[in-house]
Order: C-alpha cells, then structure tokens, then sequence
C-alpha cells in the first residue's frame, strides 16, 4: 500500500483522475472531467501484481487574485475572505488548498485518504482545506475526527445551466461547503505519527507564519 502526491499530467495523476471521473460516473451520472493542481491517491498491490487505485482526492492551490478554484462559485467572496470573517484572523490565499473530487472504491481506502489529509496540509504549509462534501462524507469524516466548519450551501443556482448538468445528480444530494483547519486536527495528525513514512523529504520555509515577537524585560 502507498498514498502517492502526483502533479497534473504525470502517471498516477492520471490514474486517479480516471478514477474519479468513473466513481462520479457511477454515483451520480456525472460527466465531470478533474483537474487539480494535484491527486493525492491510495493504491495497493492487486492479485495480478500490478497497483491499483482504489481511492482518491484533488488538491487545488489558489496563490494571486487571478486564481481561482471552482468551489468560489459558491461563496459571496474569495476563499480567504471568507474564511477570514470566520476565524476572524487574517488568511492569505497562498495558506488555503481546495480539496475534491474525494473518490474511493472502497471505503477504507477512502478513510485513510480522509486521515492523511491534515498530515498533507501541515507538510504542504497549507493551514486551511476548503472542500465541498455531501452529508454522507461530513458524516464519515465527523467518525473519522476531522474538525470540520460549515460556510455555505453548495448551490447548482450559482452555475450555469450546462455546468449544473455534468453534475448528475450530485447536487441532489444537498452538498455543503466549509474548511478544515491543520491545527485542529491533533487527533489524525497524532494518530499519523508510527503510521506513515515518507520516502523522500525536500522541505523549505514558508512565509505564512507570522514571526514570532521576542519580549524582552530589564532587569
């Protein structure tokens, strides 16, 4: 078993864009085409000795104000803003990833999609995830212990007709839109500890933190 962080056009993106696009197809008669920045996908070693997917999810990473990601569509501003008022903290754009397209043939291999999530966000230096989900996913992910906000209804009203339409049936499902924050999630990113092991690790700093102020007192 591997979980695999694939940029677009490359092998396993294109697998897990194939499975996604077929797991929509079944659901919900969609006739969607993903394409995000990246897949983070699950495969494991199948009876013939090849890998297969079996569960998926789209990582989007919005960076200036040309940008944008399709859940937006929903909100009545940009992704930060919104999240701002929420937290009531100032958010760049650069520490916010879209999550979709969460597919999965099984439902473990879903779960353990769910769980890496916030180990992702943290090692990506992305704070905040914002995703659109059913009830049932929220449901899975509340059992699973992600900490989740609510922000919004994910209407078909703000699409086009034609849009609205390779959808399927999705939106007969009454799917929300809301973010997670990485550092709520101690339960699965303490639970990832002994878990996982990465096999390569290629880090630099980033400047959404803020810097930390020095108090000094005389003495």
């Amino acid at each position: 078993m591997r979980i695999t962080l694939s940029e677009r056009g490359t092998p396993d993106w294109l697998v897990a864009a194939d499975l996604a696009q077929k797991v929509f197809a079944k659901q919900y008669q969609a006739s969607i085409s993903p394409d995000p920045d990246s897949f983070l996908a699950f495969f494991e070693d199948s009876e013939d000795g090849t890998e297969e997917a079996l569960a998926c999810a789209g990582l989007s990473f919005p960076e200036g104000e040309g940008s944008s990601i399709l859940l937006e569509r929903y909100l009545d501003g940009p992704v930060e803003d919104v999240i701002a008022a929420s937290v009531e903290a100032p958010v760049k754009r650069s520490q916010v990833m879209q999550v979709g397209n969460i597919s999965s043939i099984r439902v473990t291999a879903g779960a353990e999609i769910i769980k890496a999530i916030p180990l992702v966000m943290a090692c990506l230096g992305r704070p905040y995830a914002v995703m659109t989900m059913t009830h049932r996913l929220a449901a899975l992910m509340k059992r699973l212990g992600v900490v989740f906000h609510p922000l919004a209804d994910a209407s078909p009203d703000r699409l086009t007709t034609e849009e609205a339409a390779t959808w399927g049936s999705y939106y007969e499902t009454r799917p929300m839109v809301g973010y997670a924050i990485a550092a709520e999630q101690s339960t699965l990113l303490l639970a990832a500890i002994g878990r996982y092991c990465f096999e390569t690790i290629d880090m630099r700093f980033v400047s959404n933190r803020p810097e930390a102020k020095v108090l000094t007192r005389a003495a």
